[in-house]
């Protein structure tokens, strides 16, 4: 049986867009009750999947971020 209170620290994930997308429905699925924050958040995430699809197209470099999440 797991630890309930056990941190572990990623040090990098790689999903894809597709992947994205299929979590950003079930998110969308989860808070189809609540107005507003849901929206924003589903609204940004699509548009976040769709400058990556343009990236990956286009053959444009994504950079990668430095400090916290680099």
């Amino acid at each position: 049986m797991a630890q309930k209170n056990r941190k572990t620290q990623v040090k990098s994930v790689s999903l894809d867009v597709l992947t994205i997308r299929r979590m950003n429905h079930v998110l969308e699925s989860h808070f189809a009750n609540q107005l507003g924050a849901s929206d924003l958040i589903s609204h940004a995430i699509n548009d976040f999947c769709n400058k990556i699809e343009f990236a990956e197209q286009s053959g444009v470099e994504i950079p990668v971020p430095q400090g916290r999440w680099g």
